[in-house]
């Protein structure tokens, strides 16, 4: 099974990470046992840093005013994982790429860019010009689909909103690591529909980026569990045009986002592409914040500030970050916006010995370059500092190198892990040099050579000792440089053994720290013997547990003209569907059987595996959309859980209706073993029918676990909003009072009666009752009307009632105070009786005599059928 962890939460949640160093396991053998290096030397330079961003400061030098790739020089003063500067840039525009290739960079990550030179004269008769930066990426012709790498897009603040050079930074965000996400036009119109987005996994145009209008767009991440209250927002326009983005912090969580033109005074927005980038406070492999005009911090990463922010003087910040500087790490800022005074405002920075100095200039229309302008009370801008590795050195193995007394030298590397200011020296002297020496002397690295990997080798020294393996240093000195960041600084020692050559002994090489996975991951070592022996020597190997790890071959044989050379072992993970974490194992070596007595017999050490676990804890409750069910009284429906891995024991899930007069849940509880786990169970809902009409009703459907597997008793499963439809008929009279003078003709009670029933097909033996509630007398009358026997009419022929050329019942009473009933029949259908329902619509009340007080009366429907009665 694949192994996939923390998909995407390297900067917010931890996990492993491609792009992070291996572990680097070894041990110590006993007697007569010496280990052989089991780790290949580095062919880089330092471990990257944890935030895995790419990142650089890049200086541009102007050639001349042109708009060729001989206009300019580009360069990165410092690289962060490998952001490199592609061939090809020219006038404001600066090419990147990421590792050897762009090919993949549009589709792995989102680039964020900064001005970092606060004004610029290129001694082109123009004065000081003042940028904004953004990005974009060559695409093919016509579209907003991409074939290669991005670039910066460098152009001032004028009213030409020009191409002109400057120096920047720029940051490379991973999908995979970071929230981020870019929106544009299919088609690439210019000021078109940003109906196009690539983004991190799950984000979704039109729900996590939503456009607004003319230039105003909305960032909602709230489903991930973010807000604009833990966390900043970088953001970035993201078209080869003079436009810029601003991001604004709304109260209920989310982002209002802007583009504005270059030149662009006030309000006046401009719709274009946007990108943006959100880095969580919770993440403090960088250092991120946000900060007020009076320069009081609006967020900071962490649990305390990392930073400090002064106002010096109008428009103009200091930020500083103790232990780093402009040197250390790549900083990228982003303006605030949607106020009075920073709706219009961009912002670039400079580097000012150990920190940054942050400007905020106004665009004004009448202006030629934007002014210096402190927004008063208001937002100035949101940071965020991605620092590169510190000062130090990758030593490469540092324990586990194995010589002997018979000559066998071993091997490690040295490399700088950041640029140097000037050249590093390191000593290097062996511990014991009786039983080993190491070359050469001492390493000397330069600002050129910092990050190639230079070799150590240690060789074995004989002596006339039955003295068995010794364990022995080689020493790297503190080293010596006019860098006072490297200067004293003590790189790691490195452990060695040195085999003794007069005894039998065997070396297996590392015994510790194999790693395998159930993905069917494989770990290597290596079996040799210390001695020539004088027949052939065979040792058996097996797994101390076959269900998380083989081994392969089964046993090696040496003979005495292989005797030295190592056989390597493969060991293989093995795939289970429990969730029992990461295993540890050993491949046991069994006495070796030999004709020569001093190896048969012989026990060389086990090795220690560790297996990891591929296998999550999990229950997945399938009910609907969001949870939500519903179910018609009378009826019912279904829903499912699904476990995601062998429990350790039994689990049972108890499900409980919160109201049982509405909906009963079959069966109560459901029970999931180790040998049936990964078959679903299903539980019905049913709809309680209780022949009253109620309304639909709403209620919750909870879901607890008990289990012995500890994993899964602290599981818990959402809530299941469930809904029982009321399925009862509904009589309506909605005419209101009907009013009827003395010696006039019979009139009709409701003409607009109607009936509503979900679930009845035929009335047949109900009755339809119509009577004088109050104030009845001896000469009322309550009647049918004959309409007719045409379509659509009710039809009296003597006590039969028809509707249309159907008869559907008969009437009796009606007389005085005597109810009026019509007994329906089986033709008396629901789509009869719900377009015109008998008698409802058409009994007419009077009466016999002219001289009836006039009183106010009252007449009662009572609807009876197969459920029941409806008044």
């Amino acid at each position: 099974m694949k192994r996939v962890k923390n998909t995407w939460t390297s900067p917010l949640g931890g996990g492993r990470n491609s792009n992070q160093p291996g572990r680097n396991f070894a041990g110590m053998l006993t007697a007569f046992v010496a280990l052989t290096s089991a780790l290949l030397p580095s062919t880089q330079a330092a471990p990257q840093p944890a935030h895995n961003v790419s990142a650089a400061n890049i200086n541009v030098v102007q050639i001349d005013t042109g708009n060729t790739s001989n206009s300019v020089a580009v360069t990165t003063t410092l690289s962060i994982n490998d952001l490199r500067i592609r061939d090809g840039s020219n006038r404001g525009d600066y090419n990147l790429q990421v590792g050897d290739t762009p090919g993949d960079d549009l589709t792995t990550g989102l680039v964020m860019t900064s001005v970092s030179e606060n004004g610029r004269d290129n001694l082109e008769g123009t004065g000081t010009n003042y940028m904004a930066s953004a990005f974009d990426g060559t695409r093919n012709f016509g579209t907003n689909e991409f074939t290669s790498g991005y670039w910066v897009v460098m152009q001032d603040c004028t009213t030409s909103r020009s191409e002109y050079n400057a120096n920047c930074a720029a940051a490379f965000f991973r999908y995979t690591n970071w929230l981020c996400g870019w929106a544009r036009n299919a088609t690439a119109i210019n000021g078109g529909t940003n109906d196009l987005f690539t983004g991190s996994p799950g984000l979704v145009l039109g729900t996590h980026f939503k456009g607004v209008s003319n230039g105003r767009s909305l960032v909602d991440l709230r489903e991930f569990g973010y807000s604009s209250s833990n966390g900043v927002l970088i953001v970035n326009h993201a078209k080869n045009e003079g436009n810029f983005a601003l991001s604004q912090t709304n109260t209920d969580g989310t982002w209002s986002l802007y583009v504005k033109d270059n030149n662009g005074n006030g309000t006046s927005y401009e719709q274009d592409p946007v990108a943006f980038v959100f880095v969580p406070r919770t993440n403090t492999t960088v250092i991120s914040g946000r900060f007020l005009a009076d320069a009081s911090l609006l967020m900071y990463s962490g649990d305390s500030p990392r930073f400090a922010v002064s106002n010096i003087e109008t428009g103009r910040w200091r930020l500083t970050i103790p232990g780093y500087t402009p040197a250390t790490g790549v900083l990228i800022v982003s303006p605030e916006g949607g106020l009075s005074l920073n709706n219009d405002n961009v912002v670039s920075y400079q580097p000012d010995g150990d920190g940054w100095i942050i400007e905020s200039r106004d665009i004004v229309a009448s202006v030629s370059f934007p002014v210096l302008e402190t927004p008063t009370d208001q937002p100035v801008a949101s940071f965020v500092f991605i620092p590169a590795a510190t000062p130090g050195f990758t030593v490469t193995p540092t324990n586990g190198l194995n010589t002997s007394e018979s000559g066998d030298a071993a091997t490690f590397k040295v490399v700088l892990d950041v640029p140097p200011t000037d050249n590093v020296t390191i000593a290097l002297t062996s511990s014991n040099p009786s039983e080993g020496i190491v070359g050469p002397a001492s390493l000397t690295f330069t600002t050129n050579n910092w990050n190639t990997p230079q070799t150590v080798t240690v060789t074995g020294q004989d002596d006339a000792m039955l003295d068995g393996p010794v364990n022995y240093s080689i020493i790297l000195a503190p080293a010596v440089s006019n860098d006072t960041n490297y200067n004293g600084l003590d790189p790691v020692d490195v452990s060695v053994v040195n085999a003794d050559n007069d005894q039998a002994g065997v070396t297996v090489s590392p015994t510790s720290g194999l790693v395998t996975t159930e993905a069917g991951g494989t770990a290597a070592f290596s079996i040799r013997l210390n001695s020539q022996p004088s027949a052939n020597v065979v040792i058996g190997l097996t797994s101390s547990n076959p269900l998380e790890g083989t081994v392969s071959p089964a046993a090696l044989t040496f003979t005495p003209l292989n005797w030295k050379t190592n056989q390597t072992v493969i060991v293989t993970g093995v795939d289970d569907v429990q969730d029992d974490g990461d295993v540890a194992y050993s491949i046991t070596t069994a006495p070796a059987t030999s004709a020569d007595p001093n190896y048969n017999g012989f026990k060389a050490p086990d090795v220690a595996v560790v297996n990891l676990d591929d296998d999550g804890v999990s229950i997945t409750l399938n009910a609907g959309t969001n949870h939500q069910i519903a179910v018609v009284e009378g009826s019912a429906t279904t829903f499912d859980y699904v476990m995601g891995s062998q429990p350790a024991g039994d689990v049972i899930i108890t499900i409980t209706s919160g109201n049982p007069g509405k909906g009963t849940v079959s069966p109560a509880t459901i029970t999931f073993t180790s040998s049936d786990w990964n078959t679903p169970r299903t539980v019905t809902l049913s709809g309680v029918d209780n022949f009253a009409v109620d309304g639909n009703t709403t209620y919750t459907i909870t879901s607890t676990v008990t289990s012995g597997d500890p994993a899964y008793a602290a599981l818990t499963i959402p809530d299941i909003a469930a809904t029982t439809i009321d399925n009862e008929a509904l009589l309506k009279l909605p005419s209101g009072d009907c009013i009827y003078g003395l010696g006039m003709p019979a009139i009709g009670i409701d003409g607009r009666a109607t009936l509503v029933d979900l679930d009845t097909v035929a009335y047949a033996g109900g009755s339809l009752t119509a009577a004088l509630t109050t104030n009845g007398t001896a000469d009322d009358r309550l009647e049918i009307r004959n309409h007719g026997n045409g379509t659509g009419q009710i039809g009296v022929s003597g006590n039969n009632v028809s509707y249309g050329p159907d008869t559907i019942g008969s009437f009796s009473g009606g007389s005085g105070t005597t109810p009026l009933v019509v007994t329906l029949n089986g033709s008396a259908t629901t789509a009869v009786a719900g377009r015109k329902p008998p008698v409802a619509k058409v009994v007419d009340r009077g009466d016999v005599d002219v001289h009836l007080i006039p009183r106010t009366r009252h007449i009662g429907y009572v609807l009876n059928w197969a459920k029941g009665a409806f008044k």
